[in-house]
């Protein structure tokens, strides 16, 4: 496994397989055909139980911090092949006045102190990212050429890893997926 600060070549194939891998598997699990039945979009916060359409603001630790732990929806397969982390948002001043409410939030993380991204499927280790690298790429993200595939009604738990326990605003994090399901379950925009 690497991670690729760009997103072409290694990363786009293997995400372009497992994206096919996961569709085969709904075709089979569903009796459905792609493209008249399913279809496939981006990962959004909401997939993952985060309501509000926003990522969680959390408390990270230097042991594992639980992210998410859920059990996909039936008709749904999610692709996971990378993760952004925003530095900017992160560092930003957190009192300013002249901001809105909803950004004088706790922003005491450093994304640098990031070290570890894990994401767990059905209670195993899947795949364990160090990702401290990220914030020094050009556009804050990383894929990888590993990418993983959890199915539905399978139980999904990431968690991350910080070199000092603090707090990380929502916004300075992303998990960057695919999901594939049963069209007419999510009205897209």
């Amino acid at each position: 496994m690497a991670f690729y600060a760009e997103f072409r070549g290694a990363p786009v194939e293997a995400r372009a397989r497992a994206v096919q891998l996961a569709i085969r598997k709904a075709e089979q699990s569903t009796g459905l055909k792609y493209p008249q039945d399913l279809l496939v979009r981006p990962l959004r916060p909401n997939d993952l139980g985060n309501l509000g359409g926003t990522w969680e603001t959390l408390s990270v630790g230097t042991t594992l911090s639980e992210l998410h732990n859920l059990a996909l929806a039936n008709n749904t397969w999610l692709v996971v092949y990378g993760i952004h982390l925003n530095r900017t948002i992160a560092n930003e001043a957190a009192t300013a006045a002249d901001r809105p409410v909803e950004w004088r939030v706790n922003r005491s993380m450093a994304v640098e102190d990031i070290q570890r991204f894990q994401i767990a499927r059905a209670g195993r280790t899947s795949r364990e990212w160090t990702i401290n690298m990220i914030p020094t790429f050009i556009n804050k993200s990383g894929w990888v050429d590993d990418p993983i595939i959890v199915g539905e009604n399978e139980n999904i738990t990431t968690s991350l890893v910080a070199q000092t326990a603090s707090t990380l605003d929502g916004r300075a994090y992303a998990i960057l997926g695919d999901i594939v399901e049963k069209r007419g379950l999510v009205i897209n925009p």
